[in-house]
Parts: structure tokens; sequence; C-alpha cells
């Protein structure tokens, strides 16, 4: 049951937050709203903007989800801004980008699908099957070597580097957990995570990613104990 919100088409999920569909609007520069009918946007969806015009996109830190081929084909998009927030890019989501030359991964992110960056796909035809003895079309893949992911080290953007041979730029190593960054964890990145759950502690944004132990972009208590074991070696985290 797809709605319009402004030039953003969407649907109201199960979970009763809301999923762009797609974008009839003429903007180059496009800003996803965080939420609609007073309900959080969580997701990009299937093909939502599949071979849109649009130059640059933001999308707001409600996002969780990217989901395949969303825009696929934008082959004029050379910005996206990724918030803090997100935890999957999916497959083939930025396929067919062809300006679309450095993207930066938020440390929230979990999962980076196949084809999601770099990746172009055509469609060769007149290509002769040995096997089924007829001519038939195929899809042929390149990658775009001198693409660039910006991201932490030791995460999934690192990965899907590493997997693609892409250029990796590292924004540094992620400690989860040292919430007042010194560079070390201890009872006192215990405790500032329990006073900021009770609204008795400020965080900045660095200070919430480092905080967000078990990456669900919430912080509560259950981060507070994963800080509070890894201290005494129980478990660890």
């Amino acid at each position: 049951d797809e709605r319009t919100y402004k030039n953003f088409k969407y649907r109201i999920l199960d979970d009763n937050t809301a999923e762009i569909c797609g974008y009839t609007g003429k903007n180059a520069v496009v800003t996803v709203p965080d939420s609609i009918d007073s309900k959080p946007v969580t997701s990009i969806g299937r093909t939502a903007f599949y071979s849109g015009k649009i130059k640059e996109v933001t999308i707001p830190d409600t996002v969780k989800n990217i989901k395949w081929w969303a825009f696929y084909g934008c082959e004029s998009l050379e910005k996206i801004n990724l918030n803090f927030g997100l935890k999957t890019v999916g497959y083939g989501a930025f396929m067919n980008c062809k300006n679309l030359k450095s993207v930066s991964i938020p440390m929230s992110v979990t999962q980076i699908c196949d084809d999601s960056f770099a990746v172009s796909c055509s469609t060769k035809k007149g290509v002769f099957d040995t096997y089924s003895k007829q001519t038939i079309s195929t899809q042929q893949y390149s990658t775009d070597s001198s693409f660039t992911l910006e991201g932490y080290s030791g995460t999934v953007a690192e990965k899907y580097c590493n997997d693609n041979s892409l250029n990796f730029v590292s924004l540094g190593n992620v400690i989860y957990g040292d919430v007042n960054n010194d560079g070390i964890i201890t009872i006192v990145d215990a405790t500032i995570v329990q006073k900021y759950i009770v609204n008795m502690a400020h965080l900045d944004n660095v200070n919430q990613k480092l905080a967000d132990v078990d990456v669900d972009a919430v912080i509560t208590i259950k981060d507070a104990t994963a800080v509070q074991k890894y201290i005494v070696n129980v478990d660890g985290y």
C-alpha cells in the first residue's frame, strides 16, 4: 500500500516504521526525510531511486537498511552522505553509479552485500552458449578499481575493499567501549555509559558510537554490562 509524502513514495512496514519506495521529484540534491506521518524512516526500499537523476543524497540516521538496487543506475550520483545508525547496504545498492567515486561508511554498518559499490553491470547480446547450443544474452560485470571507501579499520568497509581490490582509507581503529576515547577501557567508561542511560551524562556523536558496544544504534544497559564484562575478563564482547 504505497503512499506519497511530498516527492517521496513510501509504505508502512510491519514494525510501524516507514520505507521509502520511490522518488518523483526533480531535485538534483535530495535529503531523505527522517520521519513521515510521525513514523521514523528506517529503510530505503528495493529500486527506490532506480535510474534516478540525482547528484547527491543524504540518508538520515534513522535509516538502518538500504535494500537491493536502491540506487541502481543513478549515473549522475556523485555524493552520498550516510549517517551513523545505518546497518546494511544491500546487494547492488549503488551498482552502475558511474560517477560515484568515493563513499564514507559509518561505524554502525555491519553488512555490505556483494556488488554494492564500484560495480557496473551490462548486458551483452548475441553470445553463443555451448551448453544450450543457443545464442543468449549474458550479464557482464566490471569493477572501478579507482573507487575509494573510507571507513574504520577492521570493519566490513575494509573487508569489502579487500575482497574487491578497492582503495580503502582508514578513519581510525574502532575501540568499542572506550567511551571517553582515552585509548583504554576502564570502569570510568562503564560508569559514563550508565550515567548517559539515565540522562546524567552527555556524549557527543563520536562518544556515542564508542559507547554502542553491540552496534545496534542504541545505547542501553547491555552496552554498560558488556564494558564491565570486558574489564573483568568475563566473556568480553
